[in-house]
């Protein structure tokens, strides 16, 4: 069974930049709860877990289930920018 994602990024390759979307609950500050979930094509309430970049080939990716809510894709570009950021560490 497919387990839903989201993407992040296409960079016109074979590729998509994802995170995953789960059922579980937030666990650490940077999971995002989809208020929204339902109208995003979800069957269940869900959360964006921003940490856990992978990269999926774009023939792995089955169907388009529906897109976030302007409110929810506020609130997970914001988790995303906030991991980017410490990543990146402290700038000079």
């Amino acid at each position: 069974m497919a387990a839903p994602v989201l993407v992040v990024h296409d960079f016109g390759d074979s590729d998509l930049l994802v995170v995953p979307v789960t059922s579980h609950a937030a666990r650490i500050q940077t999971d995002v709860f989809l208020n929204d979930w339902r109208n995003a094509g979800l069957k269940l309430p869900s959360t964006v877990r921003t940490e856990k970049f992978a990269t999926v080939a774009k023939f792995c990716v089955v169907k388009k289930l529906g897109a976030l809510s302007a409110n929810d894709s506020t609130r997970v570009g914001q988790s995303i920018s906030a991991v980017c950021k410490q990543i990146a560490g402290p700038t000079a």
